[in-house]
């Protein structure tokens, strides 16, 4: 993989009345999130296992579409999943289901690359926004693309987990991109930009 010459970046995510982020992850990543207005239902899921290999990915997909955030999200880009230049990407995961939490102005919660990578935003019926923080960055070029995930049901996971912890075993399965769900981006003027630096003296 290449260097990324970004280090993290951040973006404020506003969400109408009941509006839904739904389930995706971050991979390799750690993520900041603080509330700054509002209330918003968290569902995240801690990643235990891979139960399907990248080879395998186009065999079982029909192209995975990507959340589309231009510049904000760096190389982050909607484009079929079988494209060969985008990075190999699994498609079940056995996740551990954690107990989904209320967060409200001015908490701040976090995910990384194990724990609570996959997770979802609900906002409350007022609306909400949040301020996310990404160290790194996604870009997909660097194998760090957003995957969207729904939870399979009927699949029995105790085989491979003791008994503390298979009430709460499940495994994700990749999705398409919901059609339902759009974000649009944009940027605050020079936010961003390459910017000199003055020495003070």
């Amino acid at each position: 993989m290449k260097e990324s010459t970004h280090c993290y970046s951040a973006g404020i995510f506003i969400f109408p009345p009941d509006a839904v982020i739904p389930l995706h992850n971050h991979p390799g990543m750690s993520v900041i999130s603080r509330v700054l207005y509002g209330n918003l239902e968290l569902r995240s899921f801690d990643i235990r296992n891979t139960t399907c290999t990248a080879e395998e990915i186009k065999k079982k997909s029909k192209g995975i579409s990507r959340w589309l955030f231009p510049k904000l999200f760096s190389t982050v880009r909607r484009q079929a999943h079988t494209n060969e230049k985008l990075p190999r990407q699994e498609v079940r995961v056995h996740a551990h289901e954690n107990e989904a939490t209320m967060i409200s102005a001015p908490e701040v919660t976090m995910l990384y690359p194990q724990k609570a990578n996959i997770h979802q935003f609900t906002a409350g019926k007022y609306g909400a926004a949040v301020l996310d923080v990404l160290i790194p960055p996604y870009d997909a070029m660097d194998g760090r693309d957003c995957t969207f995930y729904e939870k399979a049901e009927g699949f029995n996971l105790n085989d491979y987990y003791d008994h503390e912890e298979e009430d709460r075993m499940c495994l994700l399965q990749v999705k398409e991109q919901p059609f339902w769900f759009q974000c649009l981006a944009g940027n605050y003027e020079h936010l961003g930009d390459e910017i000199e630096v003055l020495n003070a003296d």
